[in-house]
């Protein structure tokens, strides 16, 4: 899907945005091992036509991608600094057990309404008690 929105918007989705020659960047980001990052979540809001929340652990800063698109709702991410993780909110607690997803996650919710503040405020409570555990990669000194 990224692959396809940055060969379809060559002027959107240039050299100077990607950094690199767009057949380049579409080269890259579809290999198996490749990860995305704010571009990518551009391209996702766009596309679920959502607006998407980045929340920073280590500086606790919130990039909202696709911000003044008109779109309805919006998903979470916390970014650790090297991978962003999906934020839910649980009407209860997660059941004990090793399984991976855990099994009453079916009943979390994963999007909210533009217009709910008080999720993002949540997930900037929740960022600072991550910082303060230090569940954080610095890359700017691999800590």
């Amino acid at each position: 899907m990224v692959a396809e929105a940055i060969l379809a918007d060559p002027e959107t989705w240039s050299e100077a945005v990607l950094g690199r020659s767009p057949a380049s960047y579409v080269s890259t980001i579809t290999q198996k091992d490749s990860w995305g990052g704010a571009i990518e979540l551009s391209i996702f809001a766009a596309h679920f036509k959502r607006e998407i929340c980045s929340v920073d652990v280590l500086s606790g800063r919130v990039d909202r991608f696709g911000q003044g698109e008109g779109y309805d709702s919006q998903v979470l991410v916390v970014y650790s600094g090297i991978h962003y993780d999906a934020l839910t909110f649980a009407y209860a607690p997660p059941e004990p057990s090793t399984a991976f997803p855990p099994p009453n996650i079916d009943f979390d919710q994963t999007s909210f309404p533009v217009t709910q503040d008080t999720i993002v405020d949540a997930a900037l409570k929740l960022v600072t008690k991550l910082r303060a555990k230090h569940a954080y990669t610095d890359t700017a000194t691999f800590t």
